[in-house]
């Protein structure tokens, strides 16, 4: 009788844990894929397009909207792998490059 409820606990868990988090299409990206354009200070990400049109990058199971990403609207959480432009002081390296691949999603 006990493991029922265990069992059922465990299946929530792993949907909670998925890596699309429910957001639609989803598609995983690296670094390497990006070259000198990547513009995270992570390895890798995952970008989905939500059946709204909404685009979001997903870092270490965290969900972060790409539809309004200026730095001083980002999230906190994304600041801190937003990537700096070695190029450009100050400023953080340009997002289309995701941003485009997101949209890509949602068509």
């Amino acid at each position: 009788m006990h493991r029922v409820p265990l069992l059922m606990a465990a299946v929530f868990m792993t949907f909670a844990c998925s890596p699309d988090k429910g957001f639609g299409e989803s598609r995983e990206v690296e670094a390497e894929d990006y070259g000198s354009d990547w513009p995270l200070t992570v390895e890798s990400a995952i970008l989905s397009c939500s059946p709204e049109g909404d685009l979001f990058v997903q870092i270490n199971g965290r969900a972060f909207g790409l539809n309004t990403a200026t730095v001083e609207d980002a999230d906190p959480g994304f600041r801190r792998v937003w990537a700096a432009n070695p190029g450009n002081g100050g400023e953080r390296m340009d997002l289309v490059p995701l941003i485009e691949d997101a949209r890509e999603l949602c068509e």
